[in-house]
Order: C-alpha cells, then structure tokens, then sequence
C-alpha cells in the first residue's frame, strides 16, 4: 500500500485558503507566515498531483479537484481535532472512565471514601463500581471489563500485577454469652471447636480461612454457609455458632448484641490493587490509583481504630 505523504498542517492550511480566499488571512488565522502557508500548498500538490487552487489577483479559489478535496478534507480534520480534544480531555482529566470492581468487604468499606474524594476533584470522569466475590472479580480484570480492582490477593500470578495497601486483621464474632465472647483474645484452635459460620466458597474470606485451617493441620468444615453478610451476622445472634470476618467489614455491621475477640497469633490479609498485567491504563485509571496511594495510610489507620473501637466490651443493654 501506497504511503499518504499528507499531515494534519498541510490540509488545515488548504482549508484556511479554500475558506477565506486569501494566503495571508489564512497565514493570519493560523499564526504561521505566509512563506510556510505557500509552501505547504505547493507540497501538498505535488504529493496529490493536481492542482487544487485557482491564483488570480484578487482571490484564490478552488479548483474542481480542491472542491472535491476541501469537502472530505474538512470532515477529516473535524474528526482529527474532536479525537485529539477527547485525548486531551481525559490527559488533563476532564473526562474519562474508571471502571472498577471490588469484593463486597472492601467496596462497603474502604472504597467509598476514596470514590467520593476522587469524583468531588474530577467530576468530569464517570466511575463504576462492581462488588463481586473474587473470582469473578479476577474474570472482569481478565476481560478488560475492569480497569482495576481493589481486593484480597494471596500469591504471585504472570497474569495480573498486585500492589499491597493495607493489612486486613481478621477477628471473632460471637455471642456476649458465648465462651470465646467472654474472653479478650482467644487460640485458633479453641475457636476451631465450635461450628464456624461462613462466606461461600466464591469468597476471599472462605479461602483465608480454609488456608489457616490447613496451615494448623485441621479442616475447614463450616456449620453454615451465606453470601450475605447480614444473614451471617444473624446466624451468630442465634446462637448457631462464631464467624470469623475481617475487620475492614465489621465496623459497617449492626453487632449491638454481638462482641468481637482477637485471635492470638492473628489472621491477617493483604488488600491491594489487581490490574491486568502488561495492559496500559488510561490517565483517569491510573489518577484513581494515585488517589488510593494516597489515602492508604490514612485509611489503615482509619481501619485500626474502628478494630480497637470494635473489639472493646460492649454494656449490655
């Protein structure tokens, strides 16, 4: 295929031309001299092979071929310039598009605060926001269906790239009542004594705890499993057993009736950012990611005291 030897200077200055009949009010509209609006129009009729301009001594106009030339041109260059805007625009973050997806932990705790500071400095870029369990979160990244995502991740993988925020402590939910639930701290193994109630299997939590449990030798056999927190919360107030939930969630849950009990020896998590490895991120992605680096640390700290605040007795009422 034959090289186009025509750029964007030579076809804007032909329709500066063709639009005002003059070289020098082009060269005026387009703040170059007269010399460089000649000489791109002699280029460009060369590399066409035509002429394009008719030159009299009081007007230039268009030759048939020009007429033909100026009709697509100028639709060319409109789309030229609408897509270099666009480009722009979403450099300078005027507008853009951030799709993120989450677990449901994370997306209800963490996530909010950084969306709201981030929409409130750009309001110009759209964000949304998927809250799934892990493994479809890991399948939206796969398919480019979302930029990044903010959840648990264990490991390393030549898929994805995983940057570390924060730490993420697990903790005990129990009855007031309950044996552990009287106790500031307890063994892994005394916990593991009595029915555990839990996420799905589709869940980071599930996995953190069937990894702990194989870690110590023991098996991970929930008495009950549900996919919604609040229903687990409510399993706990009837007395079917203890759940085990990361901290990050818990300051969000109704436990008016319930305690919370460190673990000795502690289960903890890293909560990061997933993207897809090798891929480029747009510049309103890449602003979000900024904006979670920056807040990690206040947030974790945030998250450390909710816990403390969490995990003191509560009066019964």
């Amino acid at each position: 295929m034959k090289r186009i030897n025509i750029g964007p200077d030579e076809l804007e200055t032909f329709i500066a031309v063709s639009e005002l009949g003059s070289f020098r009010r082009a060269a005026k509209k387009l703040g170059v001299s007269q010399p460089s609006v000649t000489g791109r129009l002699q280029r460009l009729e060369s590399v066409l092979g035509v002429k394009l301009l008719n030159r009299t001594t009081r007007r230039v106009t268009t030759t048939e071929a020009g007429e033909r030339l100026r009709l697509r041109a100028e639709h060319t260059v409109m789309e030229l310039r609408s897509v270099v805007q666009e480009f722009r625009d979403e450099a300078t973050l005027r507008r853009g598009r951030v799709a993120i997806a989450a677990s449901p932990t994370v997306a209800a705790s963490f996530l909010p605060p950084v969306i709201r500071q981030f929409v409130h400095a750009n309001p110009g870029v759209t964000l949304t926001l998927t809250d799934q369990f892990v493994g479809p979160v890991l399948q939206q990244i796969s398919s480019a269906m979302a930029d990044l995502a903010v959840i648990p991740f264990a490991g390393k993988s030549a898929e994805y790239d995983f940057e570390p925020l924060f730490y993420d402590e697990f903790l005990v939910v129990a009855p007031r009542d309950h044996p552990i639930g009287r106790k500031g701290r307890a063994d892994f193994e005394e916990i593991s004594r009595y029915p555990l109630l839990s996420l799905p299997k589709e869940s980071a939590v599930w996995f953190t705890m069937r990894d702990e449990f194989e870690r110590r030798g023991l098996t991970f056999q929930p008495a009950f499993q549900a996919f919604n927190l609040f229903t687990l919360v409510g399993l706990v107030e009837a007395g079917l057993g203890l759940s085990v939930l990361p901290q990050i969630i818990i300051s969000r849950l109704n436990l008016d009736t319930l305690t919370t009990v460190r673990i000795n020896g502690g289960i903890r998590r890293h909560i990061g950012i997933v993207t897809l490895h090798g891929r480029a991120l747009p510049p309103a992605v890449t602003a979000f990611i900024r904006c979670l680096r920056l807040l990690r640390k206040n947030d974790a700290e945030m998250v450390s005291k909710s816990a403390r605040r969490t995990i003191m007795p509560r009066r019964r009422r």
